[in-house]
């Protein structure tokens, strides 16, 4: 069977075993129409020249079953293309003798790479974050909530605007434009002690996605959508206090209105979750002012 696969037609193409068609005046006019209407298509952006993080990969297939590197005398239309410096096995064919389907099929397997490279670049910049799962008394002791709080903290940012349920959240600029405002770093590594709750209460579950707009240290611009509403849509409480700690503070199906922080730091969006919760015993020995939990949870981050 390879013997006869691996022999010459009298006309000069190897024999694969893959049928083909003359090409006959039709379909050398379809062959034509069809380079039109790709000629017409706009250019697909693959990579933006002013950001260096960004990466594209591409994949190259044959379609045929043959193998370039292990059998080189038959490749077809991708190794090829994909690689030009390289010299050609396959006998020149002959213009007149060249099959429509020869042709067709470049066609296909150029647009097809073109396809897969644009595929996964989109899939790679809006590639699904892992979900944080919630401490396990958070599920094991069920508090629900209705109504949140919510701030934002912006650091190593220019022009951070973060606008929540019709709200801006934007870093006070005094008389600075907010555009160029510099956000800088966080002042201590353990930062988030100061949020000391929100600046915004009572927001009703849930607002539409919280629109951000910032540029990260090197320059780039982003634009993302955080869906707080997704985030938290079991509407549960995150927390680490077990049911026998757990004083008796609230009646009814509603525990209280928990904080969210939204963090943008560079690259990276956070969304923090904390709530004050009063326990049976003190949190710190000795003093009796600490029979509680406020535990800050990252519930959410992604880097872009």
């Amino acid at each position: 069977m390879a013997d006869k696969e691996d022999r010459l037609d009298p006309d000069g193409i190897r024999n694969d075993g893959v049928s083909y068609y003359p090409a006959d005046t039709l379909r050398l006019q379809s062959y034509e129409q069809a380079g039109l209407e790709l000629s017409q298509s706009r250019a697909p952006v693959l990579i933006l020249e002013n950001n260096p993080h960004e990466r594209l990969f591409v994949a190259c297939f044959d379609g045929t079953g043959n193998d370039e590197n292990n059998d080189p005398e038959q490749v077809r239309s991708m190794p090829s293309a994909m690689t030009s410096e390289r010299p050609r096995h396959d006998k020149p064919m002959q213009e007149s003798t060249m099959s429509w389907w020869s042709h067709a099929r470049s066609l296909f397997s150029i647009a097809a790479v073109l396809q897969l490279s644009i595929g996964d670049f989109s899939v790679m910049a809006t590639d699904a974050t892992p979900r944080i799962e919630a401490p396990a008394p958070t599920k094991a002791v069920p508090l629900r909530f209705k109504a949140h709080n919510f701030a934002a903290h912006c650091y190593n940012t220019v022009g951070c605007q973060v606008i929540y349920n019709n709200h801006n959240f934007s870093p006070a600029t005094g008389d600075k434009d907010p555009s160029s405002f510099a956000s800088p770093p966080p002042p201590s590594p353990d930062y988030r002690r100061g949020w000391l709750g929100s600046s915004y209460i009572d927001i009703r579950n849930f607002p539409p996605p919280a629109e951000v707009r910032w540029k990260s240290l090197d320059g780039v611009a982003h634009e993302a959508k955080v869906d707080i509403g997704t985030i938290f849509k079991d509407e549960l409480i995150w927390h680490n206090v077990p049911k026998s700690d757990m004083a008796d503070f609230y009646s009814g199906p509603v525990a209280g209105m928990p904080d969210i922080f939204l963090e943008v730091n560079d690259r990276t969006i956070n969304v923090y979750m904390a709530m004050f919760i009063p326990t049976k015993t003190e949190q710190i020995p000795g003093n009796k002012n600490s029979d509680f939990r406020n535990d800050l949870f990252q519930a959410w981050s992604h880097t872009y």
